[in-house]
C-alpha cells in the first residue's frame, strides 16, 4: 500500500479539479464565496438554509453559477428554484448530501446525485439538468432515478478516469464494506464496479464522515465517525473503478472532515466531538503504515468549536474548513507544508454579513475539455432534447394515451422500461424488451409529468421526460 501510495504521489499527473465549474460555492445559512477574482469574494444572495452537504456548478466559460443545490432543492443562476427543482431525495443533514457531475460529452447535462442523511431509505440517486431548457437556466428532466436501493453511508464523490474524459462516482454501501464506482461516460450511467475492502461501516455513527480522492486521482481517504472512530486510506484504480489496500488511522477520535493536500503527499484530518477538537495532518510519505499513523501533528485545536468538513479551493491552492454557527471559514494556506508550516488561520474568510458557516461545504467539482460531441443549446430545443444525444425517439409527447420509444438496439440487448412519477416513485415497469421499440400504455396514470429510464444490466441508453395529459 504505502509503495502504491509513494508511487501515486511521485509520477501521477494530476487531474485538474475544477477551474471555472468550482468558482462558485454555496452553503450554510445563505453563504457563499466567489473565487473567479484575484481574491475570493464572500457573497449573500445564496438560499441555502442547511448544516451540512451542499453542492454548485458554474459555467465552464465565464464561472457564473449555474445552479446550486442543497439535495433536496436546486436553485438556478437567478435563485429562483428550478422547474421540478424540488423534493430531490438528498437532505441538508447529510455530510456528502448532494454531487453534480457534468455529461463528459455535453456541457450542457448535468447529473445530480444524492443521498439520504443517516442510512434512509432511498439509497443512492440521480436526477438529470438540462440546461437548454427553461431560457438557459435549466430544467429537471429526470428526476430521483434510483442508483441503488439499499441504505448508504453520507459519502459522495467523484474522480476522472484515466482516459481523461470519463467519470467516476463513489459511493458507500451502510452496513457493509462494499464500495460502489460508477463510471459516467458519453453512453451516459453505467454499472457499478463493485469493490468488498476495508473495515464494514455497520455501526452507529460508522456512516458520518467524509470521502474523499486525491487530486491525482489514485488514492481514496474516508473517515469512519463514532463507534469505528477510524480513517481509511485506499488505492483507486482509476482505469477499473477497483478500489484496494487498505492503510488505517487508529489514533484520531470521531474523524469527520478529510482533504488530501494539492501534491497528494499531506492528509488533513478534522476530530470533532471530542476534546480537543482539532485539526491533525498526517504525513503519506512517511513510509509504513505506522511511520505514516506516527506522523500525526496537532495543527490547530478548535476547543470548544467543533471543525468539521474541509474543501480544497477550485485553483488546488488552500484548503477551507467549516466550523459550527461562525462568521468565518478556517483556512489552511500551505497545505503541501509539513506541520505547522502549512499555516493554518482559524478566521481566515469572513462570510459576508448577515449569512453563516455551519458544517458543510460544497462537493467536489471536477472539470475536463467536453470532446468533439458537446451539444449546444443552439441546436437543440423542447422537452426532449435529450434524444438527439441518447439517440432515442418518443412520440407522441404530451399524449392522452399512449407513447412510443424508438431507440438503437442492434445486438438485441434485454432492457428495462422504468417510469417514475414526480415523487419519484416506481409506477411503471416494462420488462424484456429486446426490439428497438416499446409502447408505453397510460393505463391508470394520472395527467402530470413522469421520468422513464430505459436500461440494459450494464448502462442506460435512454432517459427523458414523459407527460401525460
Amino acid at each position: 500500500m504505502r509503495k502504491l501510495i509513494f508511487i501515486a504521489i511521485l509520477f501521477i499527473t494530476n487531474f485538474s479539479f475544477a477551474q471555472n465549474e468550482g468558482n462558485i460555492w454555496y452553503f450554510g445559512t445563505n453563504a457563499g464565496i466567489d473565487f473567479n477574482g484575484a481574491v475570493p469574494v464572500a457573497l449573500n444572495d445564496g438560499q441555502t438554509a442547511v448544516i451540512e452537504g451542499t453542492a454548485s456548478i458554474a459555467d465552464p466559460s465565464s464561472g457564473k453559477v449555474l445552479f446550486y443545490t442543497d439535495g433536496g432543492n436546486v436553485w438556478d443562476s437567478t435563485h429562483n428554484i428550478m422547474p421540478n427543482g424540488t423534493g430531490l431525495m438528498g437532505t441538508g443533514t447529510t455530510t456528502q448530501a448532494a454531487l453534480i457531475v457534468r455529461h463528459p460529452c455535453s456541457k450542457r447535462k448535468y447529473y445530480i446525485f444524492t443521498i439520504e442523511a443517516e442510512t434512509g431509505s432511498n439509497g443512492l440517486r440521480y436526477s438529470t439538468v438540462d440546461m437548454c431548457l427553461n431560457s438557459g437556466k435549466g430544467d429537471i428532466v429526470v428526476k430521483n432515478f434510483p442508483l441503488y436501493s439499499f441504505p448508504m453511508a453520507e459519502k459522495l464523490t467523484v474522480a476522472k478516469h484515466s482516459n481523461g474524459i470519463d467519470v467516476w462516482v463513489l459511493a458507500h454501501e451502510f452496513g457493509s464494506n462494499k464500495f460502489l464506482a460508477y463510471p459516467i461516460t458519453c453512453s451516459g450511467i453505467g454499472a457499478p464496479t463493485v469493490s468488498n475492502v476495508g473495515l464494514p461501516y455497520s455501526f452507529d455513527g460508522d456512516e458520518y464522515g467524509q470521502m474523499k480522492i486525491s487530486p491525482n486521482g489514485t488514492i481514496i481517504g474516508s473517515t469512519i465517525y463514532y463507534t469505528t472512530s477510524k480513517v481509511e486510506i485506499y488505492d483507486f484504480d482509476n482505469s477499473t473503478g477497483s478500489i484496494s489496500s487498505t492503510l488505517v488511522i487508529y489514533n484520531i477520535d470521531n474523524p469527520w472532515g478529510l482533504e488530501f493536500s494539492p501534491d497528494n503527499t499531506k492528509l488533513y484530518v478534522s476530530q470533532y466531538a471530542t476534546l480537543p477538537s482539532a485539526i491533525f495532518q498526517f504525513d503519506l510519505t512517511a513510509g509504513s503504515d505506522t511511520a505514516i499513523n506516527n506522523s500525526k501533528t496537532l495543527i490547530y485545536d478548535l476547543s470548544p468549536y467543533a471543525i468539521r468538513s474541509f474543501q480544497l479551493d477550485p485553483y488546488k491552492q488552500k484548503i477551507y474548513a467549516a466550523s459550527s454557527s461562525s462568521n468565518y471559514l478556517g483556512v489552511i494556506n500551505s497545505p503541501n507544508s509539513l506541520g505547522i508550516s502549512c499555516n493554518y488561520i482559524n478566521n481566515g474568510f469572513q462570510v459576508a454579513p448577515g449569512t453563516s458557516v455551519w458544517v458543510g461545504l460544497p462537493n467536489t467539482v471536477l472539470t475536463f475539455a467536453p470532446d468533439s460531441s458537446v451539444i449546444d443549446c443552439d441546436s437543440i430545443s423542447g422537452i426532449n432534447s435529450f434524444e438527439n444525444y441518447f439517440n432515442f425517439k418518443l412520440y407522441p409527447n404530451p399524449t392522452a394515451h399512449f407513447s412510443i420509444l424508438e431507440f438503437t438496439n442492434p445486438t438485441r440487448q434485454n432492457c428495462t422500461l422504468t417510469l417514475y412519477d414526480l415523487n419519484g416513485q416506481l409506477v411503471k415497469t416494462i420488462n424484456n424488451i429486446t426490439e428497438e421499440k416499446v409502447k408505453i400504455e397510460r393505463h391508470n396514470l394520472s395527467n402530470g409529468f413522469y421520468f422513464f429510464q430505459l436500461l440494459t444490466d450494464k448502462q442506460i441508453i435512454a432517459s427523458g421526460k414523459l407527460i401525460i395529459e
